[in-house]
């Protein structure tokens, strides 16, 4: 990089004398040679650099268009209320009721995947779901009834999706609840 910097440096000072000498009208007929022939030069170069570039820009649209694999690889796991909708998750539980929550996974991983998943109140597994085997871009949604077993305010169920028989939790999602 030091070497690139003074090889231009070098060229530049050069450039700059031979300018002063033709400015100064030692050499006035080279001088109005040397304008011409830079001007053309670097009109040419430029050209050449702006075509270039328009040809990579275009090669690069092209490219990312047709890759089938540009983008990221994931996975959406989110919770539904009863309605089907982002919304009225169930907050106020009387102890033993089951309200239904609507858990979805929507496979994006651009392979097949198997999911399975686990619903847990404080350290107790309530509720699971094994093996379902979704194809890239396919979406799963199930009606899972939440439980507490213990009375309490704020008491967290938790959500745990695996991936592929994973012996951690991939993704996760819980809700607050208070149970009377």
């Amino acid at each position: 990089m030091d070497l690139l910097f003074a090889l231009f440096c070098e060229l530049a000072f050069i450039n700059i004398r031979i300018w002063k000498r033709c400015c100064l009208g030692s050499v006035t007929g080279t001088c109005e040679a040397l304008k011409t022939s830079f001007a053309q030069g670097l009109s040419v170069a430029l050209s050449v650099v702006l075509a270039l570039t328009i040809f990579a820009t275009i090669g690069a649209i092209i490219y990312v268009a047709n890759d089938p694999n540009a983008g990221e690889k994931f996975t959406e796991f989110y919770l539904l209320g009863p309605g089907g909708k982002a919304e009225n998750y169930p907050q106020d539980i009387t102890l033993g009721q089951s309200p239904p929550v609507i858990p979805g996974i929507v496979n994006r991983e651009r392979q097949p995947v198997t999911y399975g998943f686990d619903v847990l109140a404080g350290e107790t597994k309530i509720n699971s779901q094994e093996a379902i085997n979704l194809q890239n871009d396919e979406k799963w949604e199930g009606e899972v009834l939440v439980k507490p077993l213990d009375r309490g305010e704020n008491q967290r169920v938790e959500f745990y999706l695996y991936k592929n028989n994973a012996a951690g939790p991939y993704l996760k999602l819980h809700l607050l609840v208070n149970v009377k």
